[in-house]
């Protein structure tokens, strides 16, 4: 799956809950090139998103160093149903 199309779908999920791995409900506004986190109104910007879908499909995500709003974009992608494991 290209990233244009991850980022659609993001898109498409705005207004849903999601649950990080802490057990912390949220939902998010999509904009064009960040989304804003119910919890504390944090801006997690695409370029993220970017950066740890890569680092998924490399299956290198553990040992790099963390990126802004990290689990809330691991929740999305989990909680979304996309498949961060194709290209």
């Amino acid at each position: 799956m290209e990233f244009r199309e991850v980022w659609q779908r993001i898109g498409e999920l705005e207004g849903q809950t999601f649950r990080t791995d802490r057990g912390e409900e949220f939902c998010y506004r999509f904009r064009k090139t960040y989304v804003v986190v119910s919890l504390g109104g944090v801006s997690v910007p695409r370029t993220n998103f970017e950066k740890v879908l890569k680092r998924r499909q490399q299956g290198d995500e553990s040992g790099a160093t963390p990126v802004q709003g990290q689990r809330f974009i691991s929740a999305i992608l989990r909680g979304g149903g996309i498949d961060t494991a194709e290209d």
